[in-house]
């Protein structure tokens, strides 16, 4: 599990070479670096436990499972019927289930605990 102390380092390294960088892609690659540790730093700095962090895991894991199992029924059945734009239609669920945040949650929660 990444630490507290590990993932400040990590951020403090990157403020560094930001500084010192004069390349506007690397300067873009440290930001979104940067930016993908900043919550994992809030996390850690909130005091949570790792087995409170696995249980939000598992949590998040089912459910993607049970949304990601819903919108293909519901694609099933518009193909029974014949429908085409069946693409386009998976799309939407995808969105209006937020399935991208879901998603981005398993990878934090996983990118923390390892």
């Amino acid at each position: 599990m990444k630490t507290l102390e590990s993932v400040s380092n990590q951020m403090k390294d990157l403020q560094n070479q930001f500084a010192y960088t004069n390349d506007k892609s690397k300067r873009r690659s440290l930001q979104a670096s940067f930016a993908r540790l900043k919550p994992v730093l809030l996390i850690l700095q909130s005091g949570i436990t790792e087995e409170s962090l696995r249980m939000q895991l598992l949590s998040q894991e089912q459910r993607l499972e049970a949304v990601t199992s819903r919108i293909n029924d519901q694609v099933e059945e518009m193909e029974k019927k014949g429908s085409l734009g069946t693409y386009a239609y998976r799309k939407k669920l995808e969105s209006d289930y937020n399935v991208s945040d879901i998603e981005s949650r398993i990878e934090l929660l996983c990118y923390i605990l390892n």
